[in-house]
């Protein structure tokens, strides 16, 4: 915007809006698994730790790391303005902060703008979860394109079932513990075959 913007002034923001696209996943080409061999013969599946959701939910074979940037924007009255140190912040009727170059006198220029604006954001976002989902198992590539070698476990993965796994079991074991010097003996190994229940004192 050429004028300087002052309190009252009508003005077009930016309000693009993002739409997620969803893609078959590059890493399991939709199958949601993993086949991983390892070098002493071993051969296993594994849920696919890019295109897993989190939580206790299975990998999807989709995935939703682009966006598509739908330019908009909307009318807004100035109603305050800030001077910092830095810059210069304004508040509209809308509730939203914006930077002077956000605001706009005509739609057309709030609409490119904020095209400009949602995609920096969107680019960013994407970066932060591709390095996430690299962080998940994804396998790393180095400059030159070859693989280099990393874990394929995500955070609830095999590993981590493991690891509550051990946990769990010596737990009960402490429990075991206690209640025979209670005088009350647990088979632990027959409770798990049984799915029983734990034991009680009698």
């Amino acid at each position: 915007m050429n004028q300087q913007p002052k309190i009252g002034d009508e003005v077009w923001v930016p309000s693009a809006t993002l739409d997620r696209i969803w893609e078959t996943c590059p890493d399991c080409l939709g199958t949601a698994r993993w086949h991983c061999s390892l070098p002493n013969g071993d051969e296993f599946d594994i849920e696919c730790p890019r295109c897993y959701p989190g939580g206790y939910s299975a990998s999807t074979g989709k995935i939703g790391e682009r966006y598509e940037v739908v330019g908009k924007a909307t009318r807004a009255k100035i109603n305050r303005i800030e001077v910092r140190e830095d810059r210069t912040e304004y508040g509209t009727d809308s509730g939203y902060i914006y930077q002077p170059e956000d605001l706009c006198f005509d739609e057309a220029s709030a609409v490119t703008r904020s095209v400009v604006k949602t995609r920096e954001w969107a680019d960013a976002e994407y970066k932060r979860k591709s390095e996430y989902a690299r962080s998940k198992g994804r396998p790393k590539r180095g400059r030159d394109g070859e693989r280099i070698a990393d874990h394929a476990d995500g955070p609830h993965s095999v590993t981590y079932a493991r690891s509550q796994v051990r946990r769990a079991m010596k737990d009960a074991q402490g429990w075991i513990e206690f209640a025979a010097r209670k005088g009350v003996q647990i088979d632990l190994e027959a409770k798990i075959v049984s799915r029983g229940s734990p034991a009680r004192a009698e």
